[in-house]
């Protein structure tokens, strides 16, 4: 058997600055949604990134992946959950990936009172890691059966990106200006 595994990093820059993440919106292109990817975030502008969020076709590649405590129901806000809903091959195209990072949570309903949720939302980048491609069962093929017209097919499109937040000001700033990264003090 052939394995079809492409990796990538899709790297997001936010501004320069730190946000409050609520959401991250996905809109595939002429591609599946990728098979088994990871949501991750820094806080100090890509040196080091944390996953904020796993994808998996299944729920025992979320175990086998990410660890048993992937699946567990949302009980504090900072876990990490694996989600089965955004790997399905279909659609083949134009398939999104809705992810909220605050509703469902124990702090959602008073985000302002949940410090906990409020450093989970927090993030300066965000990273697309994406591990392995849907292969409409491609990669069941032998090798003296593989056919160039389906693995050519293995690739990741992107149309669209939306982020939703806010600025991190403690609700007092008329407005958000990036910040210049060489004065953080400014």
């Amino acid at each position: 058997m052939l394995e079809y595994v492409i990796n990538l990093n899709v790297l997001l820059s936010v501004s320069l600055q730190l946000f409050h993440v609520a959401y991250v919106l996905i809109k595939f292109a002429n591609s599946p949604r990728p098979d088994l990817w990871v949501l991750e975030r820094s806080v100090d502008f890509g040196q080091t990134y944390k996953p904020w969020q796993y994808f998996a076709s299944s729920k025992r590649d979320c175990i086998e992946r990410f660890g048993q405590q992937s699946i567990e129901r949302i009980s504090n806000d900072n876990d990490v959950i694996c989600t089965t809903e955004y790997s399905r091959i279909v659609p083949l195209e134009n398939g999104e990936v809705v992810v909220s990072l605050v509703n469902g949570r124990p702090g959602a309903m008073n985000f302002s009172y949940s410090p906990v949720l409020r450093d989970f939302t927090k993030a300066t980048n965000i990273k697309l890691r994406f591990l392995r491609t849907n292969t409409l069962l491609g990669h069941l093929m032998g090798k003296a059966l593989r056919d160039p017209t389906v693995t050519r097919r293995y690739y990741y499109s992107i149309k669209d990106i939306s982020i939703g937040g806010r600025c991190v000001c403690n609700g007092h700033a008329e407005s958000c200006n990036a910040k210049d990264p060489n004065d953080p003090y400014k």
